[in-house]
């Protein structure tokens, strides 16, 4: 089961397509189909898709769903062809707890839990009679019963279905129920294969090239030879087909330059090299065919060999006969040689395109060598770059260590001055204070004197 968003858009650089816009291509039958869902999206109808396999049935599906009213709410994918007859019920409808042997708790199924969206059935041709007959009875009445439960629950939604076998035949042979093909096949819709698209496989090719090469960080580019190799296969795989040959294709393409067709699959190639005739090889047989003036001159040698009739009338009605052959050979020949004259002029314009696409390649290779070649000097200019920056760091470091050595310097010379200064005044403080121990002494000696005793010298 899936919901709105698949793997498809998480890979996809940027916002992913939505609506129509998802199904690319200009030819006329995907035209018919844009147009034909965009008139479809609107209605609350079932819809039945049908096509090859590969074709994108799935991405007509989600245009359906973001193109109508519902696109803000789920769309739910199943692949009716992957589960068995007990587990497409239980997936489809839900179960009731004990309903089978390991229906621990009970389990919403994906049309409850699609309702008020969208849900697509892929391969719908695949489901079990019964199956078919609780889908049914879902279509005809809005409910659904889970496995084991007897409680019916109404649902809003719409159910897309798509199927790679017309349901109309496996109708008529039985394997599907006539009145569920009523009830799905409202709104039909037909994909078309990719080998009756003409120019979409071009076109294809580089939408899905350019999104290989964004997950494989290439610059690859396919080359022309290869186009045309891709647009004269069969496809009998689609779209599908084109995606994974494109993703071989870039693993083994070198990571710039042109891609040959060279490294496309043996199919390819062959597919490519059994073209048709080109306009060279068609006049060539057409000058080697016989003339009108050689076809006439045989059949005047036939017409002598006639023998003569013995009445004038039916000399007269040969005479007659032979100028109106002489006179329609003349035309013919006229009509020949103005058809000469115009694959002429057309072959004379075909070597002017040619020569001027030979010129135009060669003005693109030429260019692309000197893209790489200022690529290479780009690069080279980077690295130089990147050196300076990084002397260019390395100086400014051993300048900070420069600022900071010198600030070390200056605060220690700083401390070394305060130290010098501090011994100074100390030694300059020591003659006061030998001046004032010499007076106090001489203070003592007189006092001790005036009292009668001699002091005794320090």
């Amino acid at each position: 089961m899936t919901v709105s968003k698949t793997w498809r858009d998480a890979q996809w650089p940027g916002s992913a397509p939505s609506g129509v816009a998802r199904l690319i291509g200009d030819s006329e039958p995907m035209a018919a189909l844009r147009a034909a869902v965009g008139r479809a999206a609107a209605a609350p109808f079932p819809v039945l898709i049908e096509g090859e396999s590969g074709t994108g049935k799935e991405l007509v599906a989600r245009a359906l769903h973001e193109e109508g009213p519902r696109r803000g709410e789920t769309f739910s994918a199943v692949n009716c062809a992957t589960f068995s007859d007990e587990l497409i019920e239980s997936e489809l409808f839900g179960h009731a707890r004990g309903a089978f042997t390991g229906a621990v708790q009970s389990r919403r199924g994906l049309l409850e839990a699609s309702s008020g969206g969208t849900v697509f059935l892929d391969e719908v041709g695949e489901l079990s009679p019964r199956a078919q007959a609780k889908l049914l009875r879902t279509l005809q009445d809005g409910e659904i019963r889970k496995v084991g439960e007897n409680v019916t629950r109404r649902l809003d939604l719409r159910v897309v279905a798509a199927t790679n076998r017309p349901l109309a035949g496996e109708a008529a042979e039985g394997r599907f129920r006539r009145d569920l093909l009523y009830r799905l096949d409202v709104v039909h819709l037909q994909v078309p294969p990719l080998r009756v698209r003409g120019a979409d496989v071009a076109r294809l090719a580089t939408h899905y090239w350019d999104r290989t090469l964004t997950q494989t960080r290439g610059r690859a580019r396919l080359g022309r030879d290869t186009m045309k190799a891709l647009a004269a296969h069969e496809w009998p795989g689609n779209v599908r087909e084109l995606q994974n040959v494109l993703a071989a294709l870039a693993v083994a393409a070198p990571p710039h330059g042109e891609v040959g067709p060279e490294l496309l699959p043996a199919a390819i190639r062959r597919a490519a090299e059994e073209r048709r005739p080109t306009l060279a090889e068609a006049r060539r047989a057409f000058d080697q065919s016989p003339t009108v003036d050689e076809s006439r001159s045989a059949s005047l040698t036939a017409t002598v060999t006639v023998p003569l009739y013995q009445s004038g009338a039916e000399h007269a009605r040969v005479r007659q006969a032979r100028q109106v052959a002489a006179q329609r050979s003349l035309d013919v020949d006229r009509a020949r040689r103005a058809v000469l004259a115009e694959v002429t002029r057309a072959w004379e314009a075909l070597e002017t395109a040619r020569a001027r696409i030979a010129a135009f390649e060669s003005q693109v290779r030429a260019a692309t060598i000197a893209l790489e070649g200022v690529e290479n000097e780009a690069l080279v200019g980077l690295r130089t770059t990147l050196d300076v920056l990084d002397a260019e760091q390395e100086l400014f470091e051993a300048r900070v260590n420069l600022v900071r050595a010198q600030r070390d310097e200056t605060v220690s010379a700083y401390r070394v001055k305060s130290s010098i200064g501090e011994l100074t005044a100390r030694r300059l403080a020591l003659p006061v204070a030998l001046y004032d121990a010499e007076e106090h002494y001489e203070a003592v000696r007189d006092r001790w004197f005036g009292l009668g005793e001699r002091p005794r010298a320090p």
